[in-house]
């Protein structure tokens, strides 16, 4: 109920309701009701406060962690390439012995007439004549065998292991901070073993521009290079360096024509028995398996020498070390390292 005197009445005089609107009201000097506060004026009721906690800024590793993660990195993809070597190996010498037998099989059932003589050339009164050659059924698939097919998918597999093979080299190289470039540089190997370490202040192995796959092997040549003793001489390297020939001369192998797959082109798997000794005079001369046990060999004892050396720098660095490589999420390097968005890409993916 509002309070409300005479003098608001409407049987007051005009007088009196004039005297009344000058005076102030008695209700101004009270407290405003909170529900009509002018949010103007008004104080902000007291609201709960949800308490933010913030993680504390990480602290920037120092430049021995980093080191220290660069490289225990490195030794993670060689680790990991190596694994891919030794079974890219084991499918070398699989498929390109299966191929072989195959044929020689084949071979065997033919008539006399068909057969290859001693000289690997079939017989005056058979040329000109060609059979299908023998297949390899895969469900419900025949893949016929021919041996220039079969040799230039084994020159094939061979050069993207040896693309494997140098990039596991660099990784190795790289647990002990030595960088292979494709610039250009001032001396060779035995010129630079005289002028000092290959492990110093530049960190970086040079040679001649564009030449980063022979720098490779030159780095390794290399007498104070912590791996000279294990892949840089002796079987180890030899071995090296005929795989980096074959790679060499194979690289441009994979060029065929498209129509190779329909039409008279198609001829070409047709089977000679000629074909068959070519591919085994590859093999022959490659000492496939010989190669291969040797360089994985020697890449597995570089490997623990790597990890050695990883173990001394850990103890190096204590509890900052372990730290430091916790952070790191490795499950980002997880893409097959032979993935290549082009051909060529094994040499591109190498100039970093």
């Amino acid at each position: 109920m509002q309070n409300r005197d005479l003098s608001a009445s409407r049987w007051a005089s005009p007088e009196v309701r004039r005297e009344r609107q000058s005076q102030p009201s008695p209700w101004a000097s009270r407290a405003a009701s909170p529900h009509h506060q002018d949010p103007s004026t008004s104080k902000p009721w007291p609201q709960q406060v949800t308490a933010v906690t913030t993680a504390p800024a990480a602290k920037p590793l120092s430049s021995a962690q980093r080191q220290y993660i660069a490289r225990h990195n490195d030794l993670h993809r060689f680790r990991r390439l190596f694994r891919r070597l030794a079974w890219k190996a084991n499918s070398l010498t699989h498929w390109s012995h299966r191929a072989l037998n195959l044929a020689q099989e084949h071979q065997a059932r033919l008539p006399e007439y068909q057969r290859v003589d001693s000289d690997g050339d079939p017989p005056g009164h058979a040329q000109g004549r060609h059979v299908d050659g023998p297949r390899a059924t895969l469900g419900t698939y025949d893949m016929v065998i021919d041996p220039v097919e079969a040799e230039r998918q084994f020159k094939i597999d061979f050069y993207e292991f040896y693309a494997l093979l140098e990039r596991g080299l660099v990784c190795l190289l790289g647990v002990w901070g030595v960088v292979i470039t494709a610039s250009a540089g001032v001396a060779p190997a035995s010129q630079a073993a005289a002028n000092g370490s290959i492990i110093g202040d530049s960190l970086s192995f040079h040679g001649s521009a564009h030449r980063f796959h022979a720098n490779v092997i030159s780095a390794l040549e290399h007498p104070s290079n912590p791996l000279h003793a294990t892949l840089g001489r002796g079987p180890v390297r030899e071995y090296i360096g005929i795989a980096k020939e074959f790679r060499n001369k194979w690289k441009d192998v994979e060029s065929r024509p498209e129509e190779s797959f329909s039409g008279h082109e198609r001829a070409e798997e047709e089977w000679d028995p000629g074909k068959m000794r070519r591919y085994e005079k590859v093999l022959r001369d490659l000492k496939l398996e010989e190669l291969l046990g040797c360089v994985l060999s020697g890449l597995a004892e570089a490997g623990r020498l790597a990890e050695g050396e990883i173990e001394r720098l850990e103890r190096l660095l204590g509890s900052q070390g372990r730290g430091a490589i916790s952070d790191i999420d490795l499950d980002m390097q997880d893409a097959p390292f032979e993935t290549m968005a082009e051909q060529g890409g094994f040499d591109h993916e190498m100039e970093f």
